[in-house]
């Protein structure tokens, strides 16, 4: 049997938002207006098997937009329902989405609606949607009043990433603080309340840059525009939120008297979350970028050596 896996997702239309792009080892991007293939696709999961036709149907209208594209990938040789290589093929549309991530911070859960049909030869066997409901299924990054972007450049970023991703999957044990700190970003992302995720956020940002547990205002306000195109101001409007919130117990905002009308002072603690993630997918390309930088990041006496951090007695720390 060949197994046939569909990720769906809702992105903004824009003249350049991304039409067919393989990504890399089968997993591919598309938009489902073309040649009508999200209708051709709903209608052999409503033949097939129409209770969960109706359950898809009434997830996306549960959702803010309709689903637009699809995450995809076809696997050749399937023998049963549980077959080892469905769980691998899976893995891999995550990751890509994951990517995607790094590429654009960007709301795109990590677990959306699924769908999966099942061929002998150009017969469909079996298909089966999935809908997902809880943690994973959701992801809150970026603007909130609109679908997530992600363009031609940014898919074919992600397929010149792709082979980098991998690695750093692959050895994960040997990079395995980049890559606790790449699973809690991923995570964070699905946390709706924007304290708790700035929070969240801050730890992965300091497992990255900080080589202690001392110092850690310094080296955030001083490495963060290092490693980045953020200015001192910004890094410190990051790290001061983080110690509001934590030490405090401020909410994510302070005057504002609801979320469509933002005091100043409290659009600009928004914007301090905005610009961690953007810091952080930026690090995160950084890294795939550059493998030295990888090295860099993990070994913590090569991380204080390129990327010196200065206390207020003027000496390094």
């Amino acid at each position: 049997m060949r197994l046939e896996i569909s990720y769906l997702v809702a992105l903004q239309y824009a003249d350049d938002v991304v039409q067919h792009q393989e990504i890399g080892d089968g997993v591919i991007i598309e938009n489902l207006s073309v040649a009508d293939k999200k209708a051709r696709l709903y209608e052999v999961l409503k033949v097939r098997n129409e209770d969960h036709y109706n359950r898809l149907v009434f997830r996306e209208d549960l959702e803010h937009f309709p689903y637009t594209h699809r995450f995809l990938i076809s696997v050749d040789g399937i023998r049963a329902l549980d077959d080892p290589s469905i769980l691998d093929a899976q893995q891999l549309l995550v990751r890509a989405i994951v990517l995607a991530r790094m590429v654009r911070p960007i709301s795109i859960p990590l677990y959306p609606s699924s769908i999966r049909c099942f061929y002998d030869g150009d017969e469909i066997l079996m298909c089966f949607a999935w809908t997902y409901v809880g943690f994973y299924s959701e992801a809150y990054v970026g603007a909130k009043l609109h679908p997530p972007k992600l363009t031609e450049s940014d898919a074919q970023r992600m397929q010149a990433y792709w082979t980098a991703s991998q690695f750093l999957h692959s050895n994960r044990l040997a990079y395995r603080r980049i890559y606790r700190a790449l699973y809690m970003f991923n995570d964070a992302c699905h946390i709706r309340p924007l304290n708790i995720r700035h929070v969240v956020l801050h730890a992965v940002l300091e497992s990255l840059i900080c080589t202690s547990r001392n110092n850690n205002r310094a080296q955030v306000v001083q490495r963060l525009p290092q490693l980045t195109g953020l200015d001192t101001s910004e890094a410190e409007a990051i790290y001061d939120l983080c110690a509001d919130i934590k030490h405090s117990a401020a909410p994510n905002f302070l005057n504002s008297p609801d979320l469509d009308n933002l005091t100043p002072s409290d659009q600009q603690r928004e914007q301090a979350t905005l610009w961690l993630e953007a810091a952080l997918s930026e690090l995160f390309r950084k890294i795939l970028d550059d493998n030295t930088l990888a090295q860099d990041l993990f070994d913590r006496q090569k991380l204080m050596m390129k990327y010196p951090v200065k206390n207020r007695q003027g000496k390094l720390v």
